[in-house]
C-alpha cells in the first residue's frame, strides 16, 4: 500500500514541475517579444525580414505579409507576432 501512495506521489511532483516548466516557458516567451521599434532598426516604419532575423523573431511571413511586399507595418508585425505567442 505504502509503495502505491509514493508511486502516486512521485507522479504528482512530476507532473507539477513540468507544469512549472511549461509556465516557466511561456513566460520566457511573452517576455522575450520585442517590440515593433525595437525589431525596426533602421526607424523606417516597417520591419523586413532582414530585422526581423537580426532580432531573432521568428515570423510566418506568408500569412504575416498579406501584400507580399516583404515588409510589415506596425499592424501586421503587432498582429504576427501576437497570433504565435513569440519571439516569435
Amino acid at each position: 500500500m505504502k509503495t502505491i501512495i509514493s508511486a502516486a506521489a512521485a507522479i504528482a511532483l512530476g507532473f507539477g514541475a513540468a507544469g512549472a516548466l511549461h509556465a516557466e516557458g511561456l513566460q520566457s516567451v511573452a517576455g522575450s517579444q520585442k517590440s515593433f521599434e525595437e525589431v525596426d532598426s533602421d526607424g523606417d516604419g516597417n520591419v523586413t525580414r532582414e530585422e526581423a532575423d537580426s532580432a531573432g523573431i521568428s515570423i510566418n511571413w506568408e500569412e504575416a505579409d498579406p501584400d507580399g511586399n516583404g515588409s510589415l507595418t506596425r499592424e501586421e508585425y503587432e498582429s504576427a507576432t501576437q497570433d504565435s505567442g513569440s519571439s516569435m
